[in-house]
Formats: C-alpha cells, structure tokens, sequence
C-alpha cells in the first residue's frame, strides 16, 4: 500500500503541476485577448473553473499525503501513550469519511443528470468537473491506508 501511495502521490504532483501551469496560460490568454484585442473566448472562464476543481480535490490528497492537514497535525502532538490510539481512530473516522465522499461523488458523476450536462462555454460533459470529486477521494483513501497501516509515516520526510 505504501508503493502505491507513493506513486499516486507522485503522479498527482505531477498533474497538479500541468493543471496549475495550464490554468495560468489559459488565464493570461483570456485578459490578453480581452485587453488587446478586445475580444473573450466563451470557453476560457469555464475551463479555468473546471481545472481549479480538479486542483482542489487532487491538490487535497497531495495535501494529505504531506500530513498538512489539522487533523493530522493535532496527532503529532499528542503524549505518545495517547497518539497511537488517537492517530487509527483519527484514520479510521477519515477513512469513513473519505469512502462516503467518494462513494456520493461516484453516485453524482456517474448519474442521469450529470452525464446528461453539457458545459454551456466549453462543451464538454459535466462528468469530467465532477470526476474531480471521486478520483481526489479515492487517492486520499489510498493514502489514508497507507498512513493507517504504518502509523510512522506522518510526513513526506520518512514516506519519500
């Protein structure tokens, strides 16, 4: 489970990093467009919404993995009889929480309604702002295992 954290952790960085360098290109395009040439493109706000979505919930997991989360924190400074117990069922109340998450964000994505949506300035299905949700869910399930498994790993510094 901990190679597999590792190479979702990995990827992600990765990802955000193209997303984050897309957005901006995509932003400084539509206030060029708009202040020279005095034209905007109907898609450009749009997309840049859709992909600041997709770097929230996958910047989240990134974000966990990290251990820059309060709860997280919290853990660490606890006395050490107390912290171990704390620390699995802190991990355990987010893995439920996490699953349940996932669990709506699949329903949501992957439902009539949704999969019927089309974006109005950029025309793609609404299933893909909305994946956002499930995938950003499940790859911070997939670190919440790895942490569950082995209480040392608080932070980047001994997982990587």
């Amino acid at each position: 489970m901990q190679q597999l954290s590792l190479i979702v952790y990995k990827y992600s960085k990765w990802f955000l990093a193209f997303l984050v360098g897309f957005m901006t290109v995509i932003t400084l395009m539509e206030v060029g467009a708009r202040n020279i040439f005095h034209h905007s493109f109907s898609w450009s706000e749009e997309l840049a919404r859709f992909i600041l979505v997709w770097v929230t919930f996958i910047g989240a997991s990134v974000g966990y993995k990290k251990g820059e989360l309060v709860a997280i924190d919290a853990v660490e400074r606890l006395p050490g009889k107390v912290r171990k117990p704390i620390y699995v069922l802190t991990q355990m109340v987010t893995i439920v929480f996490i699953v349940f998450l996932a669990y709506l964000g699949y329903a949501s994505t992957f439902s009539d309604t949704v999969m019927r949506q089309v974006a109005s300035g950029f025309r793609v299905s609404m299933m893909w702002p909305y994946l956002s949700i499930p995938l950003g869910m499940t790859f911070m399930f997939i670190h919440a295992l790895a942490f569950l498994f082995s209480p040392k790993s608080f932070n980047e510094e001994q997982t990587l």
